[in-house]
This record gives structure tokens, sequence and C-alpha cells, in this order.
């Protein structure tokens, strides 16, 4: 890959210059079937950015590549792939309920930011939009 390519994927996305009527012709799929899953899609993307344009690239670029990547998103979080490995682990380290101030605190005391215990926190973070 050239690296002008490299950075029209990386910044412009791929899907760059399609349309959400492209999309559906491509993936021989309805209009309306594509319009629902990028109103997820942004929605979803918000996670990452709280500029919508940026929102909708991304959710565009996953479109561009399968037509039903958040439905298949939302089955893998129902189905909680993303389970703690060792649950408990803040429980056992944290006195009384587990709240965001205190998995921030925990994870910030911790030295390597790659263990368990820190992981854990960042898990908590994230799974309760702290």
């Amino acid at each position: 890959m050239t690296f002008k390519a490299f950075y029209e994927q990386t910044f412009n996305g791929l899907a760059k210059g399609k349309t959400v009527e492209d999309l559906a012709r491509k993936h021989k799929v309805s209009i309306e079937h594509i319009n629902s899953q990028l109103k997820k899609g942004i929605k979803i993307e918000h996670e990452h950015t709280k500029d919508n344009t940026t929102a909708r690239k991304i959710a565009m670029d996953h479109l561009l590549e399968d037509p039903e990547y958040y439905t298949k998103l939302s089955k893998l979080v129902e189905k909680s792939i993303h389970d703690p490995v060792r649950p408990g682990i803040l429980k056992r380290q944290i006195k009384g309920k587990v709240t965001c101030a205190k998995a921030r605190a925990l994870k910030a005391k911790q030295k390597n930011k790659g263990n368990n215990t820190a992981k854990a926190c960042q898990r908590f973070i994230n799974y309760r939009h702290c």
C-alpha cells in the first residue's frame, strides 16, 4: 500500500465520496436498511468522538465493508463477549460500592497499566460510560 492510499484510508475514510445509495447498491440491500444501520452506527461511534461528521464517517466506513456491522456488534454486546476475565477483581480491591471515581482512582494507583487490575478498571469505566 502506498503512503497516499494509507493516508486516504486513515484520514478521509474508505467510504469517502460514497452515499447511502451507493452502499445500498453495493450490498444489494434497501436504502432504508443502510439508513437504519447508519443511525445505529452514528450513535455507537459517538463513544469515540463528539463530532457528528466524524461519527458518520466512521459508521459509513464500517457499513462499506459490512451492511450488517452494527447489528452484529449489538449481538456481540448482548452476548456479553466483554465479560471480565476475573470477575470480582474490583470488588476485592475497592471497599463498598464500585463507582467510576473509585475505579479511576484504583487505575491511577497502578504502576503497571497493563496488569489485570488496571484492565478491569478500564473495562468498568468503558462499560459504565464514566
